[in-house]
């Protein structure tokens, strides 16, 4: 039987948010199966191409692959935003002095 020595990265994210969901009654969602994720999925397999190539083409990123990156990158930030509202959330008088 093999072991894995490590959780993937998509693994590994669901399981830490699903962690912090428990642990701070929060229902922050990565919308597996949805564009985003897919995107976030597209966006790994370009980071093992170019770490992982096979042949010098291999090194190539096409601008649409940048474009894409840029939205998983954003989507990324979006969640972790998300995680810092659910553990900081606004008190009263930050909600008064905006």
């Amino acid at each position: 039987m093999t072991q894995t020595k490590f959780l993937r990265l998509p693994a590994n994210l669901r399981f830490a948010l699903g962690r912090f969901n428990g642990l701070f009654g929060s229902k922050l969602d990565l919308g597996v199966g949805t564009t985003p994720w897919n995107n976030f999925l597209a966006v790994i397999d370009v980071r093992h191409r170019i770490t992982h190539p096979k042949n010098t083409g291999e090194y190539d990123v096409t601008d649409s692959e940048i474009e894409l990156a840029k939205n998983v990158c954003a989507w990324f930030n979006e969640l972790m935003q998300g995680t810092l509202k659910v553990m900081a959330p606004p008190s009263d008088s930050d909600e008064t002095n905006a």
